[in-house]
């Protein structure tokens, strides 16, 4: 088995807060649009993303959750053993690396037709699950589902047959990658809430060692594995152990049948770049350094794997893994050897530190939600604190602890694999602006044994999303394929949607697509987020005061642009003198008439159309209103730019300043202070009726001030 197992990283850091007393289930009767699941994780938990286990951190990973409701149809109360599904719900949950609140949802209205309103008394209990990115590995139950979602299917299954099962034709090693999470709670139909808090249901044991010997009985070490003495778990009980008010306790998983040692995790030191140390003892391993990502000490390996809960005795097994070479260094034609139990040095056995911290156990189980740590690296990111084991020592142990949440956790990482990983510099809180533009992301082959490895890249959208607004320049479609390291350069669409569903927040107005790198002929995958904010939509008038219809502003001033972590760098911004040789707009106008306080486009329309430019050409190409004009984005008249400053005025993303000045193409300069454009003092809470705004008139032509473009929505 030499699929390389190891170091799957995280991304998108998503924080789950606890519900608080305000949010506990009210009374009433239940109605079609009221019944709401708040889903939390061990009440507060710092959520983030992993699709394989790096450190001890208590980050995860979620791309699918799914919703089981069961009732016993003939009595009002509920056993675990009479609990028949009578709904299953695949929930509207999109991962996501912002920070939120718990994750709230109603359920579909078809639920409602299975519960029964007029018995407030009747129990039911729903049942939410949980799954990373690898959701194909285990099904729940085992139906043997043909549809495209293997996790639905539960409909008429009983509750103490719920059982998490491997997936036909899925390898056991896929278990070393696949997170699962579970919760339950019982409800009646006089709740508009059900609290739901899920739980880890595996483990995760995280290996950190250094001290590798170069040589053992003839043998060059070129690798090192991670097992488990016994067969490893196929399936676990998701069932509740009880149906106690309040309590959240899982059954415990059922002892393995299986006997033999089981690989979990292994790393090629060839790929890795090791070699003998100077004294020829041990070996130099270079240590991986990926900023932001991932970080080891010089001379160390780290690998990981998740485990479904084993009752039977076990122990964690570190073997090393050698090769015979010729006087010249080239390897024989012998196969690779993995040392066994026989050999004294080669094969170290594992023990478990007991909780009293003195004495140890040869055997022991494996616990839901519980870390066994081989070594210490208590951080993905640096190596502050790490503290391998060195296989020097006489004494090897695992020490296991809870999967805890910590406050000083706030790392984002990227979802990869060691040896190839797709990256770039933006940060979870950057979004491209809304105007069309292109954008740089790296394939970096972390090692030179990948730098020859094919992949393919794809880009994908959330289920709402109708898409095709991201491509690839070098293919003009969303897939890719491609060798080694490399800069792949990707386009996005204007994005201007005056239906966007999030319209009434404009902070979380964007959309995202994510584009995945899959390594052929491996199970090595990445993938980064590309976000893009929506245009900000407002509401102009015409200075008749009746409706001019929406307006699409820009979130940046002309000439700004947004930092890799999403703030704004204004330190290139544009600004611009009204027009050039102290010209007054009567001069580029032509007539008063033709300067409308409404729409900046009409405005420049009308100077285009002036027909006594001569040899003064150059003043209107040095006008604002001209330079600072891009395809179908212009300078907005005077009521358009208030109709954004009157809407946006409290929204942060819309990044309007108190104290800068903006160019009208009504030739005068604006304010989001008290001046609005009247030749009268106007604060922002008085402004009640834009109607009210009278024209003004040029002045301060001296000034240079900044512009921010809009353009009218059909």
């Amino acid at each position: 088995m030499k699929q390389i197992m190891i170091l799957w990283i995280i991304l998108w850091a998503v924080c789950f807060t606890a519900c608080k007393e305000d949010n506990l289930p009210t009374e009433g009767t239940q109605q079609a649009e009221d019944l709401e699941l708040v889903i939390s994780f061990d009440n507060e938990f710092e959520m983030g993303s992993r699709s394989a286990l790096t450190s001890s951190e208590p980050t995860h990973h979620i791309e699918y959750m799914y919703a089981y409701v069961f009732a016993n149809e003939n009595r009002s109360d509920l056993t675990v053993e009479d609990a028949t599904c009578i709904y299953e719900e695949k929930l509207p949950w999109e991962a996501s690396a912002e920070a939120q609140s718990v994750f709230r949802c109603k359920l579909k209205e078809e639920i409602y037709q299975k519960l029964t309103a007029n018995n407030p008394e009747k129990k039911y209990l729903v049942m939410v699950v949980a799954v990373d990115n690898n959701k194909d590995t285990y099904t729940f139950p085992s139906t043997n589902n043909s549809s495209e979602d293997i996790h639905l299917g539960m409909v008429e299954k009983k509750l103490n047959e719920v059982k998490m099962a491997l997936a036909t034709g899925v390898d056991a090693s896929q278990m070393a990658y696949t997170e699962v999470f579970a919760g339950f709670r019982q409800f009646t139909t006089k709740q508009s809430q059900v609290q739901v808090t899920l739980t880890r249901r595996v483990a995760g044991v995280l290996c950190y060692l250094t001290d590798l010997p170069a040589k053992v009985n003839d043998y060059y070490i070129i690798g090192v594995q991670l097992h488990w003495s016994t067969g490893l778990n196929t399936e676990g009980i998701l069932k509740p152990g009880n149906l106690a008010e309040g309590e959240e306790s899982f059954a415990d998983s059922e002892p393995s049948d299986n006997s033999s040692t089981t690989l979990l995790a292994e790393v090629d030191l060839k790929e890795m770049g090791a070699e003998e140390s100077l004294d020829g003892s041990t070996l130099y391993i270079p240590p991986v350094s990926v900023e932001g990502t991932l970080e080891t000490l010089t001379n160390s390996v780290l690998m990981g794997a998740y485990m479904l809960p084993i009752q039977a005795d076990g122990h964690f097994v570190i073997k090393l893994v050698g090769e015979k070479r010729e006087p010249d260094g080239t390897p024989t034609s012998d196969p690779v050897y993995v040392f066994t139990e026989m050999e004294s040095e080669g094969y170290f056995a594992v023990k478990q530190l007991a909780e009293n911290g003195t004495s140890v156990d040869d055997n022991y189980g494996i616990t839901a939600d519980y870390i066994y740590n081989i070594g210490y690296k208590p951080y993905s990111a640096d190596t502050d604190y790490d503290d391998p084991l060195s296989l020097k020592g006489t004494e090897f142990k695992v020490v296991a602890s809870e999967w805890e949440s910590r406050d000083d956790i706030h790392v984002d990482f990227p979802n990869t694999q060691l040896g190839i990983v797709l990256s770039t510099e933006k940060k979870a809180g950057y979004r491209h602006d809304c105007v069309a533009g292109t954008d740089d992301i790296q394939v970096q082959a972390l090692t030179s044994d990948y730098e020859n490895k094919s992949w393919t890249l794809s880009i994908t959208y959330p289920d709402d999303d109708k898409g095709e607004w991201c491509s690839f320049l070098a293919s003009s479609s969303e897939t890719l394929t491609g060798t080694g390291s490399g800069t792949v350069e990707i386009s996005f669409k204007e994005y201007v949607d005056p239906a966007s569903e999030k319209i009434e927040n404009p902070d979380e107005d964007y959309r995202e697509a994510t584009i995945t790198l899959q390594v052929d002929g491996t199970a090595i995958s990445s993938s980064i987020k590309v976000r893009q904010w929506n245009a900000l939509i407002v509401n102009s008038v015409a200075e008749d005061g009746k409706d001019a219809g929406k307006r699409a502003f820009r979130r940046l001033d002309n000439g700004a642009v947004f930092k890799p972590d999403g703030t704004v760098d204004y330190s290139n911004v544009t600004t611009y003198q009204w027009a050039k040789k102290d010209r007054l707009p009567s001069f580029i106008y032509g007539t008063d008439s033709q300067n409308t306080g409404d729409d900046g486009k009409k405005n420049y329309d009308n100077m285009l159309d002036v027909e006594w430019w001569g040899e003064n050409e150059e003043h209107w190409n040095g006008c604002v209103v001209n330079l600072a004009k891009e395809g179908d984005w212009y300078l907005p008249a005077r009521i358009e730019l208030h109709a954004l400053m009157y809407a946006m005025k409290n929204v942060s993303s819309a990044y309007l300043s108190d104290d800068i000045n903006w160019w009208t193409s009504t030739a005068r300069a604006a304010s989001v202070s008290e001046r609005y454009f009247s030749n009268k003092s106007v604060s922002v809470t008085k402004l009640k009726d834009l109607k009210d705004l009278k024209r003004g008139y040029y002045e301060d032509r001296e000034n240079c001030n900044r512009a921010r473009l809009c353009k009218q929505i059909n």
